[in-house]
């Protein structure tokens, strides 16, 4: 929808609104299954069968299924032997069923493309001041609405890489937190997560290991957002004493709403699971639910203010032409207050996303001269001066020349000097968590190998987490650069 009133030369003013509403569907990773490319069974093309709960070497034969199962490690004929295993629900799944991959899970929970609701907003206002000068106003409004659950529909044996969070079958390593630049590891670590073989549904005799979905719960890593950014301009041209003058200030808001779910308290779920309050096959309490898995939120916001004026005349003749001179002052100043979750963090849940805390003001005054002293050559100098409250100041000079000696052929060239000054998520209080290349555990994986004997499969080509943190003493990026061409 839009529609405008007023016409700028006959009434000395027009104005516009426009809005647009829009939705999209979502598109889930079972709307595309179906298709041989997608279908993760890879067998008739020589590949695995990399649907979730079938069994096989890549995942040591012990994967998620249907039906929650404990495994005795430390029986005679290891996964061979049916006696080392135990199905919580044999109606959905048994032995010769689960290794003859009957007891797959079909992902119809996450998305490859969310759903999405947009709402757009604009106006518009410009207004004759007088013959010389005009003013224009602008103001906008974006939001959208979107719940994001990408997850893998890929086999897993420990607790992340599924569509579903699942249980950690060995032990879990714990959480990192990192605040004020400060890493604290291991948080809510559960060293041993062996089903003790006094607990009343573990019938093997043996301390066992619980593979299985957690039930009850959301698709792993879930979020609710919302993200609405709001924009309000004034731009001022117009001329007075020979100067062409151009002012313009803003101001600029976004900001992010996020609703958590489908995060696990890790240390939460196995006290409850080792004190006998939690049924790992389903039917569980809502608020021991809420408990294992805690649905909890953040706000993120992001603020820029500007103020731009800039000036240019001509200043006298000279050569073969006038001189012309710009000048202008530029202020800014930027706000970023993202924070980490609270459960991430105080270490509860893993982490949900990069945060950055910081603000950046910037004053500058720059100019440019240009003039053409003999015929055909065009010259001109120019210089910026930026102070940064981060970190200092930055100078940066800059000069071109063009030669036409004809019509057909001409030779110019550029010197520039350039800078990148340092962000507030780069020498703010500012921190992310990510994945990289896979590694072998030094003592659980020594050769590389997962079947050698003694190695945990698990341990072998793990992707570990790597943080990175910022530093108040960081430098702005430096460049020079010149350039020199023909034009034909």
């Amino acid at each position: 929808f839009s529609t405008g009133i007023g016409d700028l030369d006959n009434d000395g003013y027009n104005a516009f609104i426009t809005a647009e509403w829009r939705r999209q569907g979502d598109i889930k990773t079972s709307d595309r299954d179906q298709f041989m490319w997608d279908n993760a069974d890879w067998r008739s093309r020589g590949g695995n069968d990399l649907r979730v709960g079938v069994p096989s070497s890549i995942n040591s034969f012990l994967t998620t299924a249907n039906s929650p199962f404990l495994y005795n490690p430390a029986g005679a004929g290891g996964v061979k032997n049916a006696a080392n295993f135990q199905f919580l629900d044999p109606s959905a799944c048994n032995y010769t069923k689960y290794m003859a991959g009957g007891c797959t899970v079909r992902d119809t929970t996450t998305n490859i493309q969310p759903a999405t609701e947009n709402i757009n907003v604009m106006v518009g206002l410009t207004k004759k001041l007088n013959n010389d000068w005009e003013l224009a106003f602008k103001g906008s409004m974006f939001q959208r609405n979107s719940i994001n659950n990408r997850g893998s529909s890929y086999p897993t044996t420990g607790t992340f890489g599924s569509f579903m969070p699942s249980y950690s079958p060995t032990t879990v390593p714990g959480n990192t937190s990192l605040n004020n630049g400060v890493l604290v590891t291991q948080i809510g670590r559960v060293p041993s997560t062996l089903i003790p073989a006094t607990a009343s549904y573990n019938q093997l005799g043996a301390p066992a290991r619980l593979y299985g979905f957690i039930p009850g719960v959301d698709p792993v890593t879930t979020i609710d957002n919302t993200a609405k950014t709001t924009r309000f301009a004034l731009d001022l041209h117009g001329s007075a004493y020979g100067w062409d003058v151009n002012a313009a200030a803003g101001v600029t808001e976004t900001k992010l709403d996020l609703k958590y779910s489908g995060y696990i308290d890790r240390l939460a779920l196995y006290n409850a699971i080792f004190n006998g309050s939690w049924n790992p096959v389903g039917g569980n309490a809502p608020a021991l639910v809420d408990q294992i898995s805690p649905r909890f939120s953040n706000s993120l916001d992001s603020k820029l203010n500007y103020i731009d004026m800039v000036g240019s005349r001509e200043l006298m003749q000279w050569g073969a032409g006038p001189v012309a001179l710009g000048a202008g002052v530029h202020w800014h100043k930027r706000q970023q207050n993202a924070p980490a979750a609270s459960l991430t963090a105080n270490g509860q849940v893993a982490n949900t996303s990069a945060f950055v805390i910081g603000d950046e003001t910037n004053s500058a005054i720059f100019a440019e001269l240009q003039a053409t002293p003999i015929k055909n050559l065009e010259v001109g100098v120019s210089s910026r001066y930026d102070h940064f409250d981060t970190y200092g100041n930055s100078f940066t000079p800059a000069a071109k020349f063009k030669w036409s000696p004809s019509k057909m052929f001409g030779v110019r060239g550029t010197f520039a000097r350039g800078f990148r000054a340092p962000n507030p998520a780069e020498v703010g209080n500012a921190g992310s968590f990510f994945t990289f290349n896979a590694i072998n555990d030094p003592i659980l994986c020594k050769d590389g190998h997962q079947y050698t004997a003694g190695n945990v499969p698990s341990s072998c080509g793990m992707n570990p987490p790597y943080v990175q943190v910022t530093s108040k003493d960081l430098s702005p990026e430096k460049s020079k650069s010149y350039t020199l061409g023909i034009i034909v």
